[in-house]
């Protein structure tokens, strides 16, 4: 064997070790942080795991009486455990009223269902959304199709009220179970910025010019078992790319900085950010007004039909 294939095989062994070991630091931050499953759920004692036990049965009680026709004798076994966790939850301290006010709404609504056989309209919840409104199909292309990747300022603060708003929009993302585990860190001040961002290796030719830097967390405690072990990077990606879209609708561009490092790397950016270590980091993003003539890269798109497969013929 030539020298240089015996580099490059000890080259890609060392990288396999790397991919192990960072794999089993994933795997034990999901064992130490994640709430207990349903059937071992009287097992999480911790604020946020048993608040994500409550948030998971109040929403299945929510999502089965927005059925068109619920079972009359569906939800027993989850409003039981509910009730039972609704106590030992507002026994603790810090716990949100919030939660229980919702968990109280879902258990409501569930004996009104059962015992007379009708849904709570106007206090129940399960209420209809507002009327949305409707974008024609060349404004909706327009908008899409508008949104890029923005590395060039024009020197214009964000104010933090306008990342305020697109946060509070993207918050309408989905997430499983309801549960919003999301967390988002904004900076604004120029050395901070630069510090932080130097952190993430796409962004050194314009660190200088982000006027806002965002990093996209979720909480590891409002997830629980082996099939839950990857939701929070589905969550947290569903919320960052909600933000990025309220962001372009308020005019402010936006680039998305992958957050694809070992955990050594995120443990520096939790000292210097103060990112608690219950936060898994999901992505950077730089924000800020694009810059009149600016050039984006051109990032040609797949065709639809590389991605579409529309009544495929399944097999078994």
């Amino acid at each position: 064997m030539r020298t240089t294939d015996l580099k490059q095989r000890l080259g890609q062994l060392k990288d396999d070790v790397r991919i192990a070991r960072e794999t089993w630091q994933d795997g034990w931050r999901h064992i130490r942080y994640s709430a207990a499953v349903d059937r071992r759920s009287s097992l999480s004692v911790g604020l946020r795991q048993l608040e994500a036990q409550i948030t998971r049965d109040y929403h299945r009680i929510e999502k089965g009486l927005a059925l068109r026709a619920p079972r009359s004798d569906f939800g027993t076994a989850v409003a039981e455990r509910l009730a039972r966790d609704v106590v030992r939850y507002e026994a603790l301290p810090g716990h949100d009223r919030r939660v229980v006010a919702h968990a109280a709404s879902a258990l409501a609504a569930l004996r009104v269902w059962r015992t007379e056989g009708r849904r709570l309209e106007d206090d129940g919840p399960t209420r209809p959304p507002p009327q949305g409104v409707s974008l024609t199909r060349s404004q909706a292309e327009a908008f899409f199709r508008s949104r890029v990747s923005v590395r060039d300022y024009d020197g214009t603060p964000v104010p933090a009220e306008v990342v305020r708003t697109a946060a509070d929009l993207a918050l309408s993302s989905p997430s499983v179970c309801n549960r919003q585990a999301w967390a988002l860190w904004a900076f604004h001040e120029r050395e901070d910025i630069e510090r932080i961002a130097a952190l993430q290796n796409g962004n050194a030719g314009f660190r200088e010019q982000i006027p806002c830097l965002l990093i996209v967390a979720v909480d590891a405690r409002l997830f629980s078992g082996s099939g839950e072990r990857n939701q929070r990077w589905v969550d947290g990606g569903l919320y960052a790319m909600s933000l990025v879209w309220a962001l372009h609708a308020l005019g402010v561009g936006s680039c998305m900085l992958n957050w694809s490092v070992d955990h050594g790397q995120t443990r520096r950016l939790r000292a210097m950010t103060g990112i608690p270590d219950h936060l898994d980091v999901i992505t950077m993003i730089a924000a800020g007004y694009p810059r009149e003539g600016l050039r984006v890269a051109r990032s040609p798109r797949r065709p639809v039909d590389s991605v579409l497969h529309s009544d495929a013929p399944t097999s078994g």
